[in-house]
């Protein structure tokens, strides 16, 4: 790309485009626009994510939910599954609604992965995992910029679609393929295990296109269908009520959002340090 250089009164901006996810909970996780006099909530159009996590936390089966929620409504995902043989995938996704929309790929290479985005032209792009793709090779600051770069130049800038990279952990904790990987994405998840068959997808550092704390997670629990959210606390947002409507009236002997605030501000921290015992009550969803 020719390198510019325009005065701030001549730059043409546009407004960030969103798609619902399926789920209210990662359509507030994700963030809002407001375009044409709405409040939308979803995955930014153009947008590249990456959600990390151990081993068998919950990555994978997240990532599927979502895409027969896409397909349920009508759009067209593409997964590429490089992890596991497709035929073993097929067992979790072919009878899903819809599922003529969902295409599967196992394609390793960046140029294989790249050409069948452009031919598909799918809404949404899952690639599992981002640690396999041939050309992130050992995952040097290098090749995982060359990887990124070509993805957000022929893809993410060029098409309406979000894209989201899963990642494995090294053992100490962090994503595999240094820092690099996180700083050159827009929006960083992070995906803890609870115990049992529970799991807590929170914001991680970055979010390009939204916001970013210790209130923004979601609670999830593995099913023999998936997973399903379980508690998101998005009405404890009062950015989230204003644009849904629903009101901060307390009643006697209530608590307002503020106040439940501060107790989930204690609990997120209980849950992903590894506590012994929370300081206070883990509270429901209202």
């Amino acid at each position: 790309m020719e390198s510019q250089c325009i005065q701030a009164s001549q730059l043409q901006s546009r407004d960030v485009r969103r798609a619902a996810t399926g789920f209210l909970e990662l359509d507030w996780l994700f963030g809002v626009s407001h375009i044409y006099g709405k409040h939308i909530w979803g995955m930014p159009e153009g947008g590249i994510s990456l959600m990390s996590g151990e081993g068998g936390v919950g990555k994978s089966r997240l990532a599927i939910e979502m895409a027969k929620r896409q397909i349920a409504g009508g759009l067209k995902v593409l997964y590429t599954q490089i992890e596991i043989d497709l035929r073993s995938f097929g067992r979790w996704v072919k009878n899903a609604p819809n599922s003529h929309l969902l295409y599967c790929s196992n394609a390793k290479s960046l140029d294989e992965q790249i050409a069948t985005i452009k031919r598909v032209a799918p809404h949404l792009v899952l690639i599992d995992s981002v640690n396999e793709i041939e050309d992130f090779r050992n995952g040097t600051a290098k090749d995982i910029r060359e990887v990124i770069n070509r993805f957000r130049q022929e893809i993410t800038l060029r098409m309406p679609l979000h894209l989201i990279f899963l990642a494995q952990l090294n053992k100490d904790g962090t994503t595999k393929g240094s820092t690099t990987l996180s700083h050159l994405v827009d929006t960083t998840f992070e995906v803890k295990r609870l115990g049992g068959p529970c799991f807590v997808l929170k914001v991680g550092h970055k979010h390009r296109f939204g916001r970013t704390g210790a209130k923004f997670w979601s609670e999830w629990v593995h099913t023999d269908s998936g997973v399903e959210c379980q508690s998101s606390h998005r009405e404890e947002d009062e950015r989230w009520c204003t644009t849904h409507g629903i009101p901060d009236i307390p009643q006697k002997g209530s608590e307002t959002r503020g106040m439940r605030l501060q107790k989930l501000a204690k609990t997120i921290n209980f849950l992903t340090s590894g506590g012994s015992k929370p300081s206070v009550e883990i509270v429901p969803e209202i």
